[in-house]
């Protein structure tokens, strides 16, 4: 059975609309929408009016550039009101960092995205800058907290999503990092230099930029080279010592499914293992609480690897 049919105005909407919801305090004219996007200005133009139409975007009279429109706002209430776990998180990340003087962004998994819908705490030199309305691929070894506890059928279509086809063992250590996240509550990333660096430097520029196919083929060829790497942590050895670049906690929304994940960034480097569990249950106790806020609860969990 075929999937519904692509309707190109709607999905050349839905990329201006998160272009603009991704660079909030700018504005942009029709040609630079055209070039960034890669749409031409003919769509730009026929989309643009139907959404200033709207309500959706705001054209400005004299120097003729467009940013979200008031419209949008109640669009966003009420989708707020739909999805408070983002709302609650959001609301918990500041205390959480102060707490731990780390930085402490919020994700949600949005289509084949992870996308930045919170952020709190100053960003160290050394770790990535995040931004509010920033993507990131959700595809191996990323997303591992949002994927976790999702169906069978969406965890393969996360695997499919690598930038090369896995092999079985490379399939089988996914699906084995993907039982220990769920079987600890957690997920935790080692350091790996300046490559998280370079992942968050290439999606901000692909976010800046959607319409480059060479920023996609970069980014694709960087995670092929991070699928590769030892990145997400199995297993934490008592008495060992790591760097870790972040550590991730789900909240669960009313359904069992993961609404949102609350994820400490910049941390410091050679933590003892029973350091980075103190860090992990810290986090992990939040998200609790917004889960319970919300009424989320946890599915049952399932065995994925052999």
């Amino acid at each position: 059975m075929s999937g519904p049919r692509r309707a190109p105005a709607v999905d050349r909407a839905v990329d201006i609309l998160n272009y603009l919801a991704a660079h909030p305090t700018d504005a942009f004219s029709m040609s630079e929408l055209s070039r960034l996007l890669g749409i031409n200005n003919a769509s730009v133009h026929a989309v643009l009016g139907a959404l200033t139409k709207a309500g959706y975007v705001e054209r400005h009279p004299r120097h003729r550039t467009y940013r979200l429109g008031p419209g949008l706002v109640v669009v966003g209430q009420a989708a707020l009101s739909q999805h408070r776990a983002i709302t609650e998180a959001t609301t918990e990340i500041d205390a959480l960092s102060k707490q731990l003087d780390l930085e402490v962004v919020v994700t949600a998994l949005v289509g084949a995205d992870m996308v930045y819908v919170g952020s709190a705490g100053r960003p160290q030199l050394s770790a990535p800058q995040f931004r509010v309305g920033q993507r990131v691929p959700c595809v191996p070894p990323y997303g591992t907290v949002h994927m976790a506890w999702s169906s069978p059928d969406e965890i393969e279509d996360w695997l499919k999503g690598a930038p090369t086809v896995l092999t079985p063992e490379q399939r089988t250590k996914q699906l084995g990092i993907l039982d220990a996240v769920r079987a600890r509550g957690y997920a935790v990333g080692l350091d790996l230099g300046s490559a998280h660096i370079d992942v968050n430097r290439m999606s901000e520029s692909l976010t800046d930029a959607p319409g480059r196919e060479d920023l996609k083929r970069d980014i694709n060829a960087l995670f092929e080279r991070l699928g590769n790497a030892e990145y997400q942590l199995e297993t934490l050895g008592s008495g060992e010592i790591y760097d870790i670049s972040m550590i991730s906690a789900p909240v669960f929304d009313p359904q069992g499914r993961v609404a949102v994940a609350i994820t400490l960034a910049g941390l410091p480097r050679h933590l003892e293992a029973a350091v980075v569990v103190e860090y992990a249950e810290t986090v992990t106790r939040t998200a609790r609480a917004v889960s319970k806020r919300v009424l989320g609860v946890p599915p049952v969990p399932i065995q994925l690897s052999p």
